[in-house]
């Protein structure tokens, strides 16, 4: 009887009780139908979902990026190479935010010392991205040794000469800048990349790739408000000025958006990327 009733508390508990797509994980793909706004999220230009808890912002959010396509075309890797973008997924951890505060550093320290972080998590989801291209549509061709290196460069990470190298220097530098602000020294900061910057000159050498011509990169941002005020700032800085060589798609609960400014104090507000 008991493991009748198990199997009935299983029964009756899946339907209604998971709603999460992070407790769903790889199954929610196959459960995942296109809603009717899905092309305007495929467009090249900035976009924000809005919505309440359990909507389904996840989900979409997930399949736009290039882990959910290739599970939706079900690891078709022919197809790899006809898609017109290719997505990013970061979900907002509030455990890691959260630490980018504090009385030890002013306000603009703060900011530059986010916006470095921003560039090694975009930059790291990137050339993650190519690697992952190369293995399952190795046709393409790989960065240049000069991107690689300038790509170092700007982060001031460790010397790095092709993609596999540059993205293990990437994730050596995230972790010992994570390290370094859980021990926090503001007598002696680190060197910090210029706000956007590498990002813009890594999407665009990715885009010259001859695999990537007329292509579009998406960076996906999801659970936007978990973001500091301050953090939604530097992050509604690089939305306005991505540039024609990648965008942004935000998922954000109702409400979350909480400032709609930039950087620069006379800048307009960002209301009408909101959808």
């Amino acid at each position: 009887m008991t493991d009748d009733l198990s199997l009935e508390d299983d029964a009756l508990t899946d339907p209604f009780g998971i709603y999460r797509a992070e407790w769903l994980k790889d199954a929610l793909f196959k459960l995942f139908t296109k809603p009717a706004y899905y092309p305007e999220l495929e467009t090249p230009r900035p976009c924000v979902l809005v919505g309440g808890r359990g909507t389904g912002k996840t989900t979409v959010l997930r399949c736009l990026s290039y882990e959910g396509r290739f599970e939706l075309e079900k690891h078709s890797a022919a197809t790899i190479s006809q898609w017109p973008y290719y997505g990013f997924y970061y979900r907002v951890n509030t455990n890691r935010v959260t630490a980018f505060r504090g009385d030890e550093l002013t306000d603009r320290q703060w900011e530059r010392v986010f916006a470095h972080y921003l560039n090694l998590v975009f930059c790291g989801q990137v050339v993650e991205f190519l690697n992952w291209h190369a293995k399952h549509a190795p046709a393409g061709e790989a960065l240049p040794t000069s991107v690689c290196q300038d790509v170092a460069d700007s982060l001031y990470l460790d010397v790095a000469d092709d993609q596999a190298q540059l993205l293990k220097s990437i994730h050596r530098g995230r972790r010992r800048f994570e390290a370094f602000l859980n021990n926090l020294d503001p007598t002696a900061l680190p060197p910090l990349s210029l706000q956007g910057q590498t990002i813009d000159d890594l999407c665009q050498a990715v885009l010259e790739l001859p695999q990537f011509l007329g292509k579009s990169l998406f960076f996906i941002v999801d659970e936007f408000e978990n973001l500091l005020d301050y953090q939604q700032v530097v992050l509604n800085t690089l939305i306005k000025h991505c540039g024609p060589h990648y965008t942004f798609k935000i998922g954000v609960r109702d409400l979350g958006w909480r400032k709609r400014s930039t950087l620069c104090p006379s800048s307009e507000h960002l209301a009408q990327l909101a959808a």
